[in-house]
């Protein structure tokens, strides 16, 4: 899975993508994804969509690929 988001990720930054822009477009991968893979189902335990936990080691790991600061990464997505 990191080969693939690093893949994506340097393939966006040629595109021209902010880091911010990016880190917005793989979460909403995740979960698009799961919505169409009928991932949808909430956690008994927490009520959580059980996705969450695959989304944030996803950011994380984006993240750290792109030496984002995690306070930059809530502003809003800006495409150049």
């Amino acid at each position: 899975m990191r080969r693939v988001i690093r893949d994506a990720i340097l393939e966006l930054v040629t595109m021209g993508m902010t880091d911010t822009a990016i880190l917005a477009l793989l979460s909403q991968v995740v979960e698009q994804l799961a919505g169409v893979l009928g991932l949808d189902k909430r956690s008994l335990l927490t009520g959580q969509p059980d996705w969450l936990s695959t989304q944030t080691e996803v950011m994380e790991f984006a993240r750290a690929e792109l030496c984002v600061d995690v306070v930059e990464a809530t502003l809003d997505p800006v495409f150049p």
